[in-house]
């Protein structure tokens, strides 16, 4: 079908057929999007708007296949990080956290913590979770101990448990209580989460 089928509709469709209980319609539903994705750009576009984020293991395996088979998802997925559509955004940056490509860079997605719509800022967290210990830096640990104050409460869940699994060192745990001021937001966040992490 081509284009007709890379409308919004028939996209969706496809992402629910991949949680099907028949492996061969979660397999054919993958194989259309693999066809699908590099194709039409709106193709990619609807796709990114139409995922369930947060996603279920499920889910994100499904999608980690679909990726990881088209070649240039990730410049493709990156480009869309700055999309209007906060959807669109918020799929972008849950699929480049799943995909887990160097082109994902802890900068690239440090940036979206600040986003206007709780989702994107969620999405954020925990792609800077699964970067490991690429994102174990002082200023990514600041970063997410303000998300531990956002207004959004999935977001403050997020980054408590990022924060609570992120690999850091002793020495990252001493630099960031070192530049937190006393009467800043997140000092007790701070003082909490050092305490946590040096037992």
């Amino acid at each position: 079908m081509g284009k007709t089928a890379a409308q919004k509709e028939v996209i969706q469709a496809l992402v629910q057929a991949l949680r099907d209980r028949d492996p061969d319609v979660r397999q054919k539903a993958a194989e259309a999007l693999r066809q699908l994705l590099p194709a039409h750009p709106e193709a990619l576009r609807n796709f990114l708007r139409v995922l369930p984020v947060p996603m279920t293991p499920q889910e994100t395996q499904a999608l980690k296949g679909v990726l990881r088979a088209y070649r240039g998802a990730v410049p493709a997925v990156r480009a869309l990080l700055s999309d209007p559509d906060p959807k669109v955004r918020a799929g972008a940056v849950w699929a480049l956290g799943v995909v887990g490509s160097a082109a994902a860079t802890p900068k690239v997605i440090r940036a979206l913590l600040s986003d206007p719509d709780p989702r994107v800022r969620a999405g954020a967290v925990w792609a800077l979770g699964w970067m490991g210990k690429a994102a174990a830096t002082p200023e990514i640990i600041r970063d997410l101990l303000t998300r531990r104050l956002d207004e959004a409460p999935n977001v403050r869940t997020a980054a408590l448990e990022v924060l609570r699994k992120l690999p850091v060192s002793p020495e990252t745990v001493s630099a960031v209580l070192r530049d937190i001021r006393g009467d800043e937001p997140e000092a007790g966040e701070a003082t909490a989460w050092a305490l946590e992490r040096l037992g």
